[in-house]
């Protein structure tokens, strides 16, 4: 049997050459044949280097490195270095040694849109993967490793931006700015994917070195699970190194138990491999659920995966039961890795890439062209634009054939245009060649109406870092959760913040204060109370008085809650974070007869129009909005469920339900907000363009339903809220911010 069966150690794992001999041991003899031996982490190292400084003082007197490979080798396994790419320290105190990153080169660093760095925190602060500097340094570094050790691989992780809100770093700008200088088009777009370049000259750059070098060395990559937001978010455009054979296999990290959405998020990797690999990352929790998503993998063809990791098996360096039932159920004989066939084959690949509509903007019953952009282009090679309501199946019928664009060498336009599609429509789209041996990744197509209801306005308040579910109160105040900072922000109707804000202090249920554990959604009822359900520490609902913040009594919860909202009456609807139920509690957070309910395979997001006869939950696993109707009758909650709304690829998002009924929802893995009526009926997108919507996890709707404050998911970075208005009141809203621009920032 030929399987590659990697396991990640990381640096944590090991403090002596015993220790690392004792991992290849317990590894082998469990069947793993792969090893991801961690030797970077932030800016230090754990092998012998000209160009860092090593990570711990032991590592002066022996090489972590070189026994990890010697071990590894006794016992016939492959040994990939592990390297976290982009983080130059960790810590929230700078580093003792002078030579390190974080004190010889503070320029290297990433800042955010106003120029602010990265600060020191608990977890890590990265380089700028555009700064020319950064990217020579990683570069000395990982060919010297390459060239001075017998590696079997080099398996990069942390290879993206922490989030869309960095780096707007001087000299990352002003490259930019230089190369931009006559383009007229949509300037975000390219600065996205100028960031994206960023990191993919330094994967070329690596891997044209192995090929030249050191052929067998295999080049790999840890990615996001999510390949939409890892490409829009991270600027992770890893299928596009696989497309450009500039790298050998991707291991996205798809750590969940939900067997739904690890198979959605499978799939969407594998219908963009580009012949190459995709060896799922798996996260070691109990046997059977590990057991179940390695057959899965093994039953759509995949010779390999990845677990993570390997104190979850051996901790202690003891295997455990999980250890024990994996090597009596899937890994009962050995295997050998799986062979990279292409590993012998010299030829540059033909790549599809860069594709796009035109008119930028598709509009419904209107039709369009597609245009795209083709590296080294193999002589009589056919190209299609081909299309398809669903992302995995793309009939032959519809296609379109594709001729060369005014006579250019390597862009290329349908010969004829693309049919029109119903507003509200979201097609997929892919380029791909008669035989099929060159496909671009598919891209979704957003059907646009012509009418539009709202118009983007502007900025809206400060950076904020993970704002998500806000809410906007009968005084015109905004409040947002900021959860990585385990705050609530709140905001007056021109944008400045409150003197009460932010909140960090709550009351427990029996009126002690407290700090207040991870929030994750917010709700206000009919007499102004601001409700926010938090987890992470203690399960609870924690209330504040609009007008002053000031905390009341939280409600005690018995299961780990995520979103919630409020109908007109005062009852509590509440998700069980990234569970399939959901709770109805009337106003003193008892729980109603029926409740809790079931039907969503993994909510995110949850949202009940002001009657209580309309619940929506947006289901993560499924990228739908479920829809549920009925009503409260004293103490007994009754609802049925009925169909979906029509809206997909909600993934990470969110949903919100204004005063008239109207649906919102947060598209977060495509940028897009769609609206419903409340008769389910589409009526328009909101994607903005200056700057465009990013990644969107709430809309707070004002209670007069004339303007909504988008709240934008930075992950770890900072971005600003946006305010959109109903286009008929625009003179309202000249407010102190004025009309601040994205685009003048890189412009």
């Amino acid at each position: 049997m030929s399987e590659t069966r990697a396991l990640w150690v990381t640096r944590w794992d090991f403090t002596s050459p015993d220790d690392i001999k004792t991992i290849m041991r317990n590894a082998a003899a469990y069947h793993f044949n792969t090893v991801f031996f961690q030797v970077r982490g932030a800016g230090t190292v754990y092998f012998k280097s000209r160009y860092e400084p090593p990570a711990f003082n032991g590592s002066q007197f022996w090489d972590p490195l070189d026994v990890a490979i010697k071990a590894a080798h006794q016992h016939n396994m492959q040994l990939h270095a592990w390297v976290n790419v982009y983080p130059g320290w960790a810590g929230t105190s700078p580093p003792e040694h002078p030579g390190q990153l974080w004190n010889e080169h503070p320029d290297w660093f990433i800042t955010d849109a106003e120029r602010n760095p990265m600060t020191l925190n608990r977890h890590y602060v990265w380089l700028s993967p555009t700064h020319p500097d950064a990217r020579l340094h990683l570069t000395q570094l990982f060919c010297e490793l390459i060239s001075r050790y017998d590696i079997d691989g080099l398996h990069f992780d942390y290879i993206r931006f922490p989030g869309p809100g960095y780096s707007y770093d001087s000299l990352s700008v002003a490259r930019f700015k230089n190369q931009t200088i006559d383009y007229a088009g949509n300037i975000h777009e390219l600065w996205d994917q100028y960031r994206r370049d960023g990191i993919t000259q330094l994967v070329k750059a690596i891997y044209g070195y192995t090929r030249e070098q050191k052929r067998n060395v295999i080049l790999s990559s840890a990615v996001m699970r999510n390949r939409d937001i890892g490409r829009r978010l991270y600027m992770q455009d890893g299928h596009r190194w696989l497309a450009e054979g500039a790298t050998d296999f991707l291991a996205p990290m798809l750590y969940t138990t939900n067997a739904l959405l690890f198979e959605n998020m499978l799939n969407d990797h594998l219908r963009n491999a580009h012949e190459r690999y995709i060896f799922p990352g798996i996260n070691i929790t109990d046997g059977p659920k590990v057991e179940a998503q390695i057959m899965l993998c093994r039953s759509h063809g995949i010779p390999g995966h990845c677990l993570f990791s390997y104190e979850e098996l051996f901790p202690g360096h003891r295997p455990n039961g999980t250890a024990n039932y994996l090597l009596k159920s899937v890994y009962v004989e050995p295997a050998d890795p799986a062979q990279l066939e292409w590993k012998k084959d010299h030829t540059e690949r033909m790549v599809i890439h860069t594709v796009e509509t035109l008119p930028d903007e598709v509009l419904g019953q209107q039709p369009f062209n597609v245009r795209c952009t083709v590296s080294n282009l193999q002589e009589k090679s056919s190209i299609y634009a081909a299309w398809s309501l669903q992302p995995d199946h793309f009939p032959i019928k519809f296609r379109r054939p594709m001729t060369r664009l005014n006579g250019n060498s390597n862009q290329f336009i349908t010969s004829y245009p693309i049919p029109a599609f119903p507003k509200g429509s979201i097609i997929y789209m892919k380029v791909i060649t008669a035989d099929s041996s060159s496909v671009s990744d598919v891209i979704p197509v957003i059907v646009q109406t012509s009418q539009k209801t709202y118009q983007q306005e502007k900025l809206f308040g400060p950076l904020l870092s993970n704002a998500q579910y806000a809410v906007t109160d009968t005084l015109g105040q905004t409040w947002v959760c900021e959860q990585g900072k385990r705050q609530i922000r709140v905001f007056a109707y021109m944008g400045n913040e409150l003197p009460f804000s932010p909140i960090s202090i709550g009351r427990s249920p029996s009126s002690n204060f407290e700090s207040l554990p991870k929030p994750c959604g917010l709700a206000i009822n009919q007499y102004g109370i601001v409700h926010v359900s938090a987890n992470s520490g203690r399960n609870a609902i924690y209330r504040y008085k609009c007008q002053t913040g000031a905390a009341a009594s939280a409600i005690q919860l018995t299961f780990w809650p995520g979103d919630l909202d409020i109908d007109g009456q005062g009852n509590i609807f509440v998700i069980e974070s990234d569970g399939n139920g959901w709770h109805i509690l009337n106003s003193n957070g008892k729980e109603l007869r029926h409740s809790p309910m079931f039907g969503a395979h993994m909510s995110q997001g949850i949202a009940v129009n002001k009657e209580g006869t309309r619940v929506y939950i947006a289901c993560r696993a499924e990228g739908t909005v479920h829809c549920w109707q009925g009503s409260i009758i004293g103490d007994e909650a009754i609802y049925e469920q009925m169909d979906d709304l029509p809206v997909t690829d909600v993934g990470l998002g969110a949903v919100d339900v204004g005063p008239d009924g109207r649906v919102y929802v947060s598209q977060c893995d495509i940028g897009t907000i769609s609206i419903f009526n409340k008769n389910h009926e589409f009526i328009e997108y909101l994607r903005g363009d200056d700057p465009p919507i990013t990644a969107p996890r709430g809309v707070a709707i004002a209670p007069n339903g004339q303007y909504l404050t988008v709240a934008e998911w930075g992950i770890d970075s900072p971005l600003f809220m946006q305010r959109w208005e109903i286009r008929q009141e625009k003179e309202f809203l000249k407010t102190v911010n004025g009309n601040r621009k994205m685009e003048n920032v890189i412009r």
